[in-house]
């Protein structure tokens, strides 16, 4: 079992476009937690999948710009 709660801090801490500003404390996205969350193979596939999701939405609010 996981003792960091990484993967929960990064739903909370997420991307909102079209101002990609982090959903839960209004920095610009990735906000400062993100820097912050101890590293490891989970974390990194957690970082993948989100990211994941985040390519294409991203790709569209660049186009409009």
């Amino acid at each position: 079992m996981r003792s960091t709660p990484g993967p929960l801090v990064l739903e909370l801490h997420c991307a909102a476009g079209p101002r990609w500003l982090c959903e839960a404390d209004g920095e610009p996205f990735p906000c400062s937690v993100w820097p912050a969350l101890p590293m490891d193979d989970h974390l990194r596939g957690a970082l993948l999948a989100g990211f994941t999701l985040f390519l294409r939405p991203a790709i569209r609010d660049l186009r409009g710009r």
